[in-house]
């Protein structure tokens, strides 16, 4: 099957599915970078920026085990529509925030928008998995997924970029503007699409199915493992959020530089994946992520003694095998 069948196959089912997830990723990227500097900005202090990390992932895991339950009991689209509305309306009253039109006080007003970011992100990933289930028989899923991470990684690395760019050219109003309007479009998009959705089968409760999965994780070891390992990798990664401290203190740069660097992670797994496509790992599998972690958990102390921007671009590269 051809790249153009695949974008036909089902009324263009895949080309729509696809553009909502750009969309979205594209719209929280940009939220993501704009919301660093804003509440930098505001408090020139880098506990603000743990603490959005915070607001966002309370939530976030809060409702992660019951999300997957949620999608499959009910209409797949309503939660993808729902979570969209969510991030354009949080954009929405981001911008108002950046423009004044808000009393209070700005920080508290962005600590509570990244609150509803962590619930609408709960459910985005399980309604694109449960929706391209439903679009390809299953002797398509592998090439089809390639396809739906190349667009991802493409997300990422753009979404970045073009919020600093936002920022820097125009204005952080202009920024959040320009991802409600982003939230807009992957709604329109979901809404678009037609495909039909199974009824809903009979399972356990939904406490008592959360169980049955725990157990299955931590009874399989190469799934205890792979998961564990990836918890590490995300929180070795989290020295991101630092990233508008070092960008403002120590590089004297603005949101562009920013966004470049919020990019560059993304950059290095397109890379890596380009590299593994080409030359695929067949022995010893497990210990290339397990260097790639370890690589990642030494980057906060080389941001510390080697602050040179040239060897901090560079240094981000390895960190995205761990993506992979």
């Amino acid at each position: 099957m051809t790249l153009l069948q695949f974008f036909s196959h089902n009324d263009r089912g895949f080309l729509r599915l696809l553009g909502f997830r750009i969309q979205l990723v594209l719209a929280y990227q940009i939220t993501a970078v704009v919301v660093g500097w804003h509440i930098y900005e505001l408090t020139h202090d880098p506990l603000s920026l743990g603490l959005v990390g915070l607001a966002e992932v309370i939530p976030y895991f809060s409702c992660a085990l019951f999300a997957g339950y949620a999608v499959d009991h009910h209409s797949r689209r309503m939660f993808g529509v729902l979570s969209g509305i969510m991030l354009f309306l949080n954009a929405l009253m981001l911008a108002a925030v950046s423009a004044g039109w808000l009393g209070g006080s700005p920080s508290m007003w962005i600590y509570g928008s990244m609150v509803f970011v962590g619930l609408a992100r709960a459910f985005i990933a399980p309604t694109y998995s449960a929706l391209f289930a439903l679009i390809f028989p299953r002797e398509q899923y592998a090439r089809a997924s390639g396809i739906g991470s190349s667009a991802f990684q493409f997300g990422l690395v753009v979404g970045p970029a073009m919020g600093g760019i936002l920022v820097g050219w125009a204005s952080k109003t202009t920024a959040y503007a320009v991802a409600a309007l982003l939230c807009l479009g992957a709604i329109a998009a979901l809404l678009s699409l037609r495909v039909k959705e199974p009824p809903s089968a009979e399972s356990a409760p939904v406490f008592t199915s959360i169980a049955q999965g725990l157990r299955f994780v931590y009874g399989n070891q190469i799934v205890l493992g792979a998961q564990s390992l990836d918890m590490f990798a995300v929180l070795f990664g989290g020295a991101t959020a630092m990233l508008p401290a070092f960008i403002h203190e120590v590089f004297h740069y603005g949101p562009e530089g920013l966004g470049i660097l919020r990019a560059a992670p993304a950059v290095g797994a397109v890379f890596t994946g380009l590299v593994l496509a080409r030359h695929p790992i067949n022995l010893h599998a497990g210990r290339w992520p397990l260097a790639a972690g370890g690589r990642g958990g030494l980057r906060p102390v080389h941001y510390r003694l080697r602050p040179q921007r040239q060897l901090l671009g560079c240094w981000r590269h390895p960190a995205a095998v761990r993506r992979f």
